[in-house]
């Protein structure tokens, strides 16, 4: 986790859950219809989440050192800054059921639980995949998990 006093994080929903990315991570927004030289992340199969097909949604075109790959989700919600005491770790039950780190931390957005997305690991998953619903289901899980706990 990082270190320093605050995070800015963007937050924005995918699939009815609502995630967040370190905002110097996320290089700009656009409309879902802008062509991009990027790979585009298929959240199916990287986060267990599809796009609603109601929404217009919008395109995050993410960046990591070198890599660049575009993530289409429903809607970009806030900028917020959040403490490390803000965050916590995931539970070591749902963090060792997950193949990667993609999802590296949790937090609280007013009632809500915020899952914290890696571009790193993101980046390097062009092409892999979580079994289908796996990851959803282990999201269903730590939702239950985390709401008797308060983050602070």
């Amino acid at each position: 986790m990082n270190d320093g006093a605050s995070l800015e994080i963007l937050c924005f929903r995918l699939g009815g859950i609502l995630w967040g990315i370190e905002a110097d991570q996320v290089e700009r927004i656009a409309r879902s219809a802008e062509a991009s030289d990027a790979p585009l992340l298929d959240p199916a199969r990287v986060l267990g989440v599809a796009p609603s097909e109601f929404t217009s949604g919008r395109r995050l075109f993410l960046r990591t050192g070198s890599a660049r790959v575009v993530l289409p989700v429903d809607e970009v919600l806030d900028l917020v800054s959040l403490s490390a005491n803000n965050l916590a770790a995931l539970p070591p039950l749902i963090a060792g059921a997950l193949p990667d780190h993609r999802i590296w931390a949790v937090g609280k957005m007013g009632d809500e639980i915020l899952l914290l997305l890696d571009v790193a690991t993101l980046a390097g998953m062009k092409q892999s995949s979580m079994a289908a619903g796996e990851l959803n289901r282990l999201v269903v899980e730590l939702k239950a998990r985390v709401s008797a706990f308060q983050v602070t």
